[in-house]
Order: structure tokens, then C-alpha cells, then sequence
């Protein structure tokens, strides 16, 4: 069976046999933490590019951030499973010599890195969960490995050795069970929870009688949505996220009114910018949306029929408001319309007013369940396919 992005993995779906020789996780971990990698040891040359990377990185966050970004880009990564050379791991100083080792010694490598600067760091071995259980020590169940660190200006962060991430991995998949190897050969189990995933924008935009905006775009994230572990870089990433007709490059200053790992919500302006599209006379505006919204779910096409459930992060509200004052020399030409829908997945609406010369444009989706069987897959349909057509995502004009 072919692998596919929002399917539950085989063992959520079929039943799977486990064969271990161990009943508990305890001598596993000791096999891992009795491993020279594991004494966490610096050579003097690792010393010497830490001690310039403090002082290129006068702050915590930075750097932290920093070992990251030089264990993901400047150590090569070596595409070999952890069990075709038996899960041993060589020691951080033979990583750092090769310039390269695989996600388990970039995870080990990269905790020494932190623990040296006086940060608490610990390796974390990610598990599939929907085959863990405590009472089988197995392996075959470990999909990825990871850096748990605190930050006093964050918090608890999980680090990527693969990628500078932007999001939390606690919410990219919550199916998974990390395992954290903590001081003196114990381990703790973390099980992420859900949150529900709402993108929210809010757009006031005033257009000129030269067909140039401007107004104020006002924003929520949570959840699997929200690009913590980018914006405490820099808040200015957010407009990257931003699609549609505005165009990123042309939106001031962000003013980020809050971002924590649970929630991010900001303001920026435009000013005196073209957005609208023309053909001849007529004249489309994309209406904005997030790049990290339905979208990214690469389902804007869908099959008839599936045979196999969909399954979603956790439960999901996007919600789009535009308002929009245009001049006499502007005819708005698409229809006044309301698509209201409601089944056994959730909802979605679509409005468009016209009063006078403001026009309102409101578009939400809310999808109340996290796993979609077969037997609702025509809802899900239904919900995905009215969100993705043509109609409800850009509005006409004429002059």
C-alpha cells in the first residue's frame, strides 16, 4: 500500500504483531545511554567554534538556534537506518571530524553542542504511536530522533537535526510517543496532545480610484498551524506564509501582539500597493489565505471514492474576512452569494455582500473530526472540493 501524507500508517488501520524478547523499554535505553556517544564528550576544537559562536550570538535563543542551524547545515547527513549498523552510535568528536553521521549521532552531537554552553539538553527517540506499548521493549516502532532543550526566553523547544523546524513537533504528529533520555540511564514518556489548529485573518482594505490598497491584515495562529519555532527568529517570516493576491514583499512591519508556542497573533499594513490582476477589463482579486492552511495538505484534487480513512492533525477551524471599500470607477462582477454546508465532518461557509461600494467576503471551514472513514468520505469531499474551486477563492471586477 502506497504511503499518502493524511492516511493513518498501516498499523492504525490493520492489526500488527510485535515480537520482542524484552517486556519493558529500561534495557533498551541502557544499551543507548552505555555507549561512549553518550558521555557527551568536546574536542578542543569543538570548544574553539563554540566559543565564537557566543560571541557572534550574544543572546540564549540565538544561541541555541545557532548550534541548530550548524549541526542541520554544515554536518552532512548520512542516510543510513539505525538498525543496519545495529543502533551504535560513534562518539560526537568522530561526527564532527567526518562532518557527517546519521540522525541519531546529529542528535547526540547536537545535545553535546548545548549541554557544553550550559544548556539542559536531552536526545529524544520518537515513536510511532500507534504501535507502542511500555510493556514490549521494540525498536521497529522508532521513526525519528530529536534535541528537547530549554530556552529561558521560549521555554521547552524541540529541535530537528534534519531541518531548521518552524513547528513544534509535538503537534506534527500526535500519534507519536517521545521518548526522552534524561540523566542517569532514565527515560520519560511524553504523549503529545491535540490542539485544535485555527487560522484566522482579518483584512480592512480601502482601494483608490488608481486601483492601488491599502488598509491593515490582522491574524491567528494555533496549533499545528502556528510557526513558533520561525517567528522567535524572526517575526517578519510570517509574511512568507501569507498567498493569495497581496503580495508578501509589499507588507510592512509585522507587529506580532503575541507568540508563544500556543498562540501567534499580529498586525501589518499596506500601503499604496497593486494587487488586482488584469485581463482586458476585467480585473481578479486572489482572495489571501496561509500557506500552511488546507492547502499544504496537497488534496485539492479529489478521488471519487477511497477505500481508506483520512486522517488530520487534530481538529481544524480556517477562517478568512475581507472587507473591502472600492471607488465609482470599479464595478464589482462576481455575484452576491451564500454556500452554507454542514454534515458529518463539519462545516463550511462562503458569503459575499455587497452594500453599495464595500464589499465583505467571509470564507470558513471547520472539520470536527480527526479521523474520516470511509462512510463520511463523501462530507469530506464535499467540504474540500467547495473550498478549493475557483469561485470561492477569488472575486471579479470591471471597469
Amino acid at each position: 500500500m502506497e504511503s499518502e501524507k493524511l492516511q493513518p500508517d498501516l498499523s492504525g488501520i490493520f492489526p500488527v504483531l510485535v515480537f520482542s524478547s524484552l517486556n519493558r523499554y529500561q534495557p533498551l535505553v541502557d544499551f543507548f545511554t552505555g555507549q561512549k556517544a553518550f558521555n557527551y564528550e568536546t574536542t578542543p576544537q569543538m570548544d574553539g567554534f563554540l566559543n565564537h559562536l557566543v560571541s557572534e550570538n550574544p543572546t540564549t535563543m540565538k544561541q541555541v538556534f545557532a548550534v541548530q542551524e550548524s549541526v542541520v547545515r554544515e554536518i552532512n547527513l548520512f542516510a543510513i537506518p539505525e538498525d543496519i549498523v545495529g543502533y551504535q552510535l560513534r562518539s560526537p568528536a568522530e561526527v564532527w571530524n567526518s562532518n557527517g553521521g546519521t540522525v541519531a549521532e546529529k542528535t547526540i552531537l547536537m545535545t553535546t553542542l548545548l549541554k557544553k554552553l550550559g544548556f539542559s539538553a536531552e536526545p529524544v527517540l520518537i515513536f510511532q504511536g500507534q504501535g507502542f506499548d511500555q510493556s514490549i521493549g521494540n525498536l521497529s516502532d522508532l521513526e525519528e530522533w530529536a534535541v528537547k532543550t530549554e530556552i529561558p526566553e521560549t521555554g521547552t523547544v524541540y529541535l530537528s537535526v534534519k531541518q531548521v523546524n518552524a513547528f513544534d513537533l509535538r503537534l506534527l504528529d500526535l500519534q507519536n510517543v517521545f521518548m526522552i533520555l534524561e540523566n542517569d540511564n532514565q527515560f520519560k514518556l511524553v504523549y503529545p496532545e491535540p490542539e485544535k489548529t485555527v487560522l484566522a485573518l482579518k483584512e480592512v482594505y480601502v482601494i483608490d480610484p488608481e486601483l492601488t490598497f491599502s488598509g491593515e491584515l490582522s491574524g491567528a495562529l494555533t496549533g499545528t498551524a502556528n510557526p513558533y519555532l520561525a517567528l522567535v527568529r524572526s517575526d517578519e517570516k510570517l509574511k512568507y506564509y501569507l498567498r493569495g493576491g497581496i503580495p508578501s514583499s509589499k507588507l510592512e512591519e509585522i507587529n506580532t501582539e503575541e507568540l508563544t508556542a500556543g498562540k501567534t497573533s499580529f498586525k501589518c499594513n499596506l500601503n499604496n500597493v497593486s494587487v488586482l490582476k488584469k485581463d482586458s477589463n476585467m480585473f481578479t482579486l486572489a482572495l489571501t489565505y496561509f500557506s500552511m492552511g488546507i492547502g499544504s495538505w496537497d488534496i485539492g484534487q479529489l478521488p471519487a471514492q477511497r477505500q481508506t480513512p483520512v486522517e488530520i492533525p487534530s481538529g481544524y477551524r480556517e477562517s478568512y474576512n475581507l472587507t473591502l471599500a472600492f471607488p465609482e470607477n470599479l464595478k464589482f462582477r462576481s455575484a452576491e452569494q451564500e454556500i452554507r454546508i454542514k454534515n458529518n465532518v463539519g462545516s463550511f461557509l462562503f458569503l459575499v455582500q455587497k452594500k453599495e461600494n464595500t464589499l465583505q467576503v467571509r470564507k470558513e471551514i471547520e472539520i470536527s473530526k480527526k479521523i474520516i472513514g470511509t462512510e463520511d468520505y463523501p462530507d469530506f469531499k464535499e467540504l474540500m472540493d467547495t473550498w478549493s474551486i475557483w469561485q470561492t477563492n477569488n472575486v471579479l471586477f470591471t471597469r
